[in-house]
Parts: C-alpha cells; structure tokens; sequence
C-alpha cells in the first residue's frame, strides 16, 4: 500500500484499470478533462459500472460520491462505484447509501488486488 499512497492519482488509475482487467472487466477510459466524474468504465456481461478513483491523502468526501452519482446518469450505467487508497467521511457514507454508490476505501482496495493477484 506504501507504493500506491506514493502514486500520482493517473498512476492510481492506471493500477486500477490492470486489476479489473485481469479480473475479466472490459474497461472504458473516459476522456480525460471530460470525464463527467467518472475515470472509467467497468463493463461486464450487461452490466455497466461508472468508477471514479481517489487517491489521496485525506479523507474522501461528499463531492466524489456527488461526482460519480451524476456519471451513472451521464454515462447510463447500472453502477456507480468510488475507489480510494484512503477512507470515506461520515457525510460521504452516509450520502453514498442513499444514493447507491458502492464505495471502496483501503480495505476494499486490498481486497481488490488480493481477487485480481488470485483470478
């Protein structure tokens, strides 16, 4: 985790992009400065998944979940999920559950990797 908490936020993307590929996700990249709160696209069978990765030093907050909510809609996926190196706020908790968005904070990103080093 110290080698990701020293990536650059494309970098975290990237890294991100790989393991979902080994994992058989076919993966859309959103233009970048036009992404619409998403960094990319998860397809797989029919369904679809809107991602925005965090990599930060700090706390995620609302605005990411707020981001991703309005690419779902943007992007027509049945998904919307928000990865980071880091942890959510309560506030950003609490308005991802409502709104239906998956989160992944460092535990759920090990969790990741770990299915991505074992598929």
């Amino acid at each position: 985790m110290r080698k990701i908490d020293n990536m650059t936020g494309k970098q975290f993307e990237k890294l991100l992009i790989d393991l979902f590929t080994k994992q058989n996700y076919s993966v859309k990249k959103t233009k970048t400065g036009k992404e619409q709160g998403a960094d990319f696209i998860l397809y797989t069978g029919y369904s679809s998944i809107a991602v925005q990765a965090k990599r930060w030093n700090k706390k995620v907050g609302n605005k990411a979940v707020q981001e991703i909510y309005s690419a779902k809609t943007y992007y027509n996926c049945d998904s919307a999920w928000v990865i980071t190196n880091n942890y959510f706020t309560k506030p950003a908790k609490d308005l991802a559950k409502k709104c239906n968005v998956e989160l992944f904070d460092r535990n759920g990103l090990s969790e990741i990797i770990h299915r991505a080093t074992y598929y």
